[in-house]
């Protein structure tokens, strides 16, 4: 069997790449919302996201394969999520993002922080930090959670197209970015889904 050389092998994976994002559907762009996160615009389809993040000149950029994935705290009925490098906010490296979709337009950007091995007083600190400096760009939260337990939440609302959560748990700790109005739909959509998925049992207690 012929052994492929290294460049060949760099080339086919790039190739795969490419070909993997320009299968994934795409939106108009004159249906894209002004508003978003970095150059992520609201609206956009799973195509657009992955063509974005692989742009020279992208402020989040990635040449991770774009794949699907899920969330169980998300309402978005599709999530595609990539490995990120070089992405530090505040000194906090972002190692890996997701974006949310309903109906095949985005509406959620997802950062979670790489603090390896931190015990929780290390995400109690990086949410205090980082509440800060959201406070100081976006105003007084409208949602304040920290403190309560093991799960700090706190939410800003600098626009009616934008909504900031950062929330810090054991499990879990994100940065997200999403449009409200949208989110809203996609909260409702997945609640009613749920009560379909539960009625045959409840219909026999």
């Amino acid at each position: 069997m012929r052994l492929l050389s290294l460049s060949a092998v760099l080339i086919l994976l790039l190739a795969d790449r490419a070909a993997t994002t320009e299968a994934l559907a795409r939106t108009d762009p004159s249906s894209w919302s002004k508003d978003g996160y970095l150059q992520f615009r609201w609206g956009m389809g799973p195509g657009d996201v992955g063509a974005a993040l692989q742009a020279k000149d992208a402020a989040l950029r990635s040449d991770d394969r774009f794949q699907r994935g899920a969330d169980d705290y998300s309402p978005a009925d599709e999530s595609y999520i990539v490995i990120v490098f070089g992405f530090e906010i505040a000194g906090i490296d972002m190692r890996r993002a997701r974006f949310g979709f309903l109906d095949g337009r985005l509406f959620e950007v997802e950062l979670n922080p790489t603090v390896p091995g931190a015990p929780w007083t290390r995400w109690q600190e990086w949410h205090a930090q980082f509440s800060e400096l959201l406070t100081k760009k976006y105003g007084k939260p409208f949602s304040d959670h920290a403190g309560l337990g093991r799960v700090w939440l706190k939410s800003w609302m600098p626009s009616a197209s934008l909504g900031v959560m950062l929330a810090a748990s054991e499990r879990n700790s994100e940065l997200v970015y999403y449009e409200p109005r949208v989110n809203q739909r996609a909260r409702a959509k997945r609640e009613a889904a749920e009560r379909a998925a539960a009625k045959p049992a409840l219909d026999k207690l």
